[in-house]
């Protein structure tokens, strides 16, 4: 490690120094830079064995920073550092080619260990690790060159690996490869299939027990967690996992750490991540029979593997390798194949790839008379054997006799089309039935030429009988008319419909939700209650923070004592701290009453919701400012996380009231506000709500010109959290707890806590409508725009296939397919807000013309005349100045006003590019519209 040299590339002088300091007492020498330009002249200039990185640079982003490295110096590991504790920034960095991540505060024994385990890759050769690879991943197709080198590459990095393929594919030997060319490869490589371990011993195996903890624990044992420390944890068939199992390894990832069965305490452990399954895990998230947020934290990396029948070009080099294997473990001579044995082989669809194959072989080998030479007869292939049984051992005449790929293709046609009448075309359900994966029955639909749509029913089918209709509830009466058919039921049919993406987004996140004492008065506190339960029951972790000011001020009134505010903090004396603790002891009773209410037809009926409150809070005494002594008022010190997410993974909603407790025993006054964005903070919450009086964070509505000069406000819809200083200094007319609340969700903000949500409490349903419809219904805080202009990727086609689609069947646009658009998608960019595609546009150049071709421009219907037509036309303007394009051309047949008013000019089929002419369709006598671009922006 002694000729070790780091790069290491931070704003921070500190950070700098510290990196500095730990890389001289392990013998690495180390250069610092604090600007991405100084980063890349000095990798410029010299060679560096690591490169440590931050996320956010004066001038760039530490994302880019990895991207150039990765590129343009490959044996150069990358690790990052974020002062976020984001684990969606730590995905993106990996994604880009990151080899690990670091969180500030550093911890000098992670920054160690990260260094140790890069440096170890030091020396380590890619064309030996290629050809190792070769050794064991037989072929020579182009989807196992590509395999192979996405193992090698994926060798190098520490982020969690999700293995997809069939049965029988090589998903563990993929695996083992990975580690053994990784940094880890002196450590332990532990498999474990989840589906061959008892659901009631998956806990224990994964993570160890202590003596006693269950009947027949007779001793400690340690868990496959703590038995793979340092080297790499192998989780075959992880869909099989329980869904609670499934919670408590979400969080052992995220946290890294572990609780053995029967103990109070964790346990540390680092370890690399790689799982596997042959089901389609998109689908079985879909299903709800796999959590989605455990789904994205082992999906960082996806290697797919192919399935043989997409190789046959690798089914003699595969069988050769089996067969010399086979040999060898009888001390026999290698049988080799005869052509026409190849050729049956290379016909046959391999449900069980290569394992299957392997199978073949076996009894092969076993049951032939001649072991110098197989032939097709001693494959003993199904087709072969089931003429045998049928006694059709005569070859069939010449005359009309078919294929046997045609008339396998015919069984197994016959055999899906069962299975799928069976389940009412539930594809999934059929794929289990059939014993096969969802994306093989896609594969073979698609072969045999099925259509994926579900037939329609018969319309003479007879109605349900009177039988059926008798078990209807008999206190609901048959309607005579289907709500679907009403204005209001297709409302609701829209609106639940299209909330389902949140429904499922929002499962197991952490939600902290505020609100001010005026709540506890409003006869709607039941209302709010039961969206919180609602929340609950969709599985939503929540903190709810509740403030006392009103209860407080009564009973300090009630009493004749005074009230003394300086700058909206109240100065808590002896008599007002008793009020404080008379109103929050009261507060908590009423609002636990209320989440324990279950009678029959009421919205809480059948629910059962446990609340956790405790000494979650430690708090100390803001003491004396500019004079005045608050007293009893104090200002949050730390969160209680390990206690909280306990509550919260028991399925609680904690209950936090302003109030916190000092390591001396004293109890100080807090602001609701400031607790919640604690709670947000430590918890790392994915969302923080503040349920404000009134409207919420309004601003004027602009009128329509002629109007009168005010035509009433409307929420602000989005906010950054670094505008909040001056909008704050711009409106002293917001009221003090909207004011309040802003402060905190500029603070949550600026230290990792990706959305806060102001929402009023005028409207009953605008929290549900925040959480569960695109547009929401209060103000979004955020500390980057959520609505971003970027290039498109393969899993935005159905995004944009949305959008053009309405335009092709109008006659605007040429249809295309979702195969086409995939060809291409590198041409697109896209508009992207909340995670929906909802604009894009495409850029052909053709640069030798110096000219470029913009298509497909569409913008959805609900966020046109907004500006963003023009937003995303300059942007495709900047791109494509950006490769060296002078001009632009569009082809219309209906939208030529758009294009005109905007600059483009009318002009000829001889102003396309010449191999834009060869392909011009003059039956559709599209119009041509060109513009010049200017030089600079």
């Amino acid at each position: 490690m002694s000729k070790a040299h780091l790069l290491i590339v931070d704003d921070e002088r500190d950070i700098l120094e510290l990196v500095t300091i730990t890389c001289t007492r392990i013998g690495v020498t180390s250069r610092g830079a604090q600007t991405l330009a100084e980063a890349l002249r000095l990798l410029g200039e010299e060679r560096f064995d690591l490169c440590l990185t931050d996320m956010r640079l004066p001038d760039g982003d530490g994302i880019d920073l990895v991207r150039t490295i990765v590129e343009q110096h490959p044996t150069t590991p990358v690790a990052v550092l974020t002062a976020y504790g984001s684990m969606e920034t730590a995905v993106a960095a990996m994604k880009a080619g990151a080899f690990d991540f670091v969180s500030k505060p550093i911890d000098l024994k992670d920054l160690r260990e990260l260094i140790g385990s890069a440096l170890r890759l030091i020396g380590t050769s890619t064309a030996t690790a290629s050809d190792a690879t070769a050794g064991e991943l037989v072929g020579t197709s182009q989807a196992m060159r590509e395999t192979r080198a996405m193992i090698t590459k994926l060798a190098r990095s520490q982020a969690p690996i999700y293995i997809s393929g069939e049965s029988g594919t090589g998903k563990e030997l993929a695996a083992r490869l990975i580690h053994r060319q990784g940094p880890r490869q002196d450590q332990p490589f532990v498999p474990v299939n989840c589906g061959a371990i008892p659901a009631e011993l998956i806990e224990s195996e994964l993570f160890g027990h202590r003596k006693g903890s269950f009947t027949g624990a007779v001793s400690d044992k340690i868990g496959l967690f703590q038995a793979a420390q340092h080297g790499t944890l192998f989780l075959d068939e992880i869909a099989d996992l329980p869904l609670a199992m499934q919670v408590k390894l979400l969080r052992a990832i995220q946290e890294k750490r572990v609780r053995p069965v029967g103990s109070e305490h964790e346990i540390a452990v680092d370890v690399r991540i790689i799982s596997a399954s042959h089901c389609d895990l998109e689908a079985e998230v879909e299903s709800g029979r796999f959590r989605q947020d455990l789904f994205y934290r082992i999906n960082v990396i996806e290697l797919v593997m192919p399935p043989l029948r997409e190789r046959p070009e690798d089914i003699p080099l595969l069988a050769e390798q089996i067969l010399t294997q086979l040999a060898a473990a009888t001390a026999a001579p290698t049988p080799h194949l005869s052509d026409a044995a190849l050729e049956a082989l290379s016909g046959l669809p391999f449900p069980g790839n290569v394992r299957e194959l392997q199978n073949i072989l076996e009894r092969a080998t076993a049951l032939a008379d001649e072991m110098q030479r197989l032939d097709v007869n001693d494959l003993h292939l199904p087709a072969v054997q089931a003429r045998r049984k049928r006694g059709a051992v005569r070859p069939e005449p010449e005359t009309g006799a078919r294929p046997l790929e045609d008339r396998l293709d015919e069984i197994e046609r016959k055999a899906i089309l069962e299975a799928l009448d069976s389940t009412r075309w539930n594809r999934t359900a059929a794929a289990k039935r059939l014993g096969m994966s969802p994306r093989s029955l896609r594969y073979r639909l698609t072969k045999l030429g099925l259509s994926l749509a579900y037939p329609r029913p018969n319309p003479s089918r007879r109605r349900p009988d009177s039988q059926t209709m008798s078990s209807r509830r008999l206190d609901q009466p048959e309607r005579t008319a289907d709500m679907t058919t009403s204005a209001h039921g297709d409302a609701f049919l829209h609106w639940f419909r299209h909330c389902t993406p949140y429904i499922h987004a929002h499962r197991g996140r952490t939600f902290v939700i505020a609100f001010g004492g005026e709540v506890l008065d409003d006869a709607r506190l039941p209302e709010i209650v039961h969206d919180i339960a609602l929340l609950h029951g969709l599985g939503i972790r929540l903190v709810m923070v509740h403030g006392a000011r009103p209860q407080i001020e009564r009973r300090l009134a009630e009493r004749g004592a005074a009230l003394r505010y300086v700058k909206g903090l109240r100065v808590t004396d002896d008599a007002a701290l008793a009020c404080v603790k008379e109103a929050a002891g009261a507060a908590r009773v009423e609002i636990e009453a209320l989440l324990s209410l279950g009678l029959a037809n009421s919205p809480m009926a059948g629910v059962r919701i446990p609340v956790a409150s405790g000494n979650f809070v430690f708090a100390r005494p803001i003491g004396v400012l500019e004079g005045v002594d608050y007293r009893h008022t104090g200002t949050v010190r730390r969160i209680d996380r390990e206690s909280l997410n306990q509550r919260l993974e028991d399925g609680a909603v904690a209950l936090m009231p302003p109030i916190g407790y000092s390591l001396t025993g004293e109890v100080f006054n807090l602001t609701a506000a400031d607790v919640a964005r604690a709670a947000a903070v430590t918890l790392n919450a994915d969302k923080l709500i503040f349920l404000v009086e009134g409207a919420g964070l309004t601003e004027p509505e602009p009128a329509p010109n002629p109007a009168p000069a005010r035509s009433g406000d409307r929420v602000r819809s989005h906010l950054l959290g670094a505008q909040v200083p001056e909008l704050l200094a711009a409106r002293p007319d917001l009221s003090e707890d909207l004011a309040l609340a802003l402060r905190a969700a500029a603070e949550a903000c600026e230290h990792g806590v990706a959305r806060v949500h102001i929402v009023g409490r005028s409207d009953p349903s605008a929290l549900l409508r925040e959480l569960f419809t695109r547009d929401g219904a209060g103000t979004l805080i955020t500390g980057e725009p959520c609505e971003r202009l970027r290039t498109a990727q393969s899993g935005d086609i159905p995004g944009i296939k949305a959008l053009l689609e309405p335009m092709e069947r109008a006659g605007i646009l040429v249809p295309r397919s979702a195969e086409e658009l995939e060809l291409v998608i590198d041409r697109f960019q896209v508009t992207e807000l909340d995670g929906t595609i909802i604009a894009c546009a495409a850029l052909q150049g053709y640069p030798q013309a110096a000219i470029g071709e913009l298509a497909c421009v569409a913008v959805h219907p609900a966020y046109r005349a907004q500006g963003r037509g023009d937003r995303l036309l300059a942007h495709m303007e900047h791109c494509a100045r950006a490769q060296g394009l002078s001009r632009l051309f569009v082809l219309t047949t209906q939208t030529a006003h758009w294009f005109r008013e905007r600059g483009f000019l009318p002009g000829t089929v001889q102003d396309l590019p010449d191999e834009r002419q060869r392909q011009y369709n003059s039956a559709r006598n599209s119009q041509v519209y060109v513009k010049a671009l200017r030089e600079t922006d």
